[in-house]
């Protein structure tokens, strides 16, 4: 069996036995995929902008069913059954420690974009505020800002223009400021998720 398919099957089996699986497994079943994907994807990525290597693509896909499999979008059934998995205090360190992992390069995008659509605001807010694990790539701040936004949580505008000020391109220049336009808005801030 290629590589792709060899992916493709993990994926799926994620996607059909994720809410079968204890905390320990479903972690173990994580780091043994994504470690699969690094290995084996390292050829250069040429086609796209704002991958550097072919893994980078195919963890951001992989991250995409991650994120699917913890939202419990499916049904409500599905839902009360991953329940487990999505309030994990585990997951969660498991996630950022995914993303605290520089290698994963700009892999780690949708992961960023995922705690937004999670709702867990207090990981949001620890990877916000740890700059170095994400202020040196473009596609990182452009996904934290939008999901700082996104989840309306105010505190990080001089963050965001230190970020602004060394990253000049449009997109995250037009998503800098927009949080900017509606912090005062926020009701959220990020002291309140850490205990400040």
């Amino acid at each position: 069996m290629d590589k792709k398919s060899e992916l493709y099957d993990k994926k799926q089996y994620l996607k059909s036995y994720f809410w079968k699986l204890n905390v320990e497994d479903f972690s173990n079943l994580i780091l043994q995929d994504i470690q699969y994907i690094y290995q084996n994807f390292k050829e250069v990525d040429e086609l796209n902008e704002h991958y550097s290597y072919k893994f980078e693509l195919e963890l951001s896909m992989y991250f995409d069913v991650l994120i699917y499999c913890l939202r419990g979008d499916q049904s409500p059934d599905f839902k009360r059954a991953n329940k487990h998995l999505r309030l994990s205090d585990n997951i969660k360190t498991l996630v950022l420690e995914i993303l605290r992992n520089q290698k994963y390069s700009n892999g780690r995008a949708e992961l960023i974009r995922g705690l937004a659509m999670l709702k867990w605001d207090k990981e949001l807010v620890v990877i916000a505020e740890e700059t170095s694990v994400w202020s040196n790539s473009y596609l990182l701040s452009l996904e934290l800002v939008e999901a700082i936004t996104k989840r309306r949580i105010a505190g990080f505008s001089d963050v965001f223009m230190e970020v602004s000020q060394a990253n000049a391109k449009n997109e995250l220049e037009r998503a800098i400021k927009k949080y900017l336009s509606k912090e005062d808005g926020y009701k959220k801030h990020k002291d309140d998720f850490l205990g400040q």
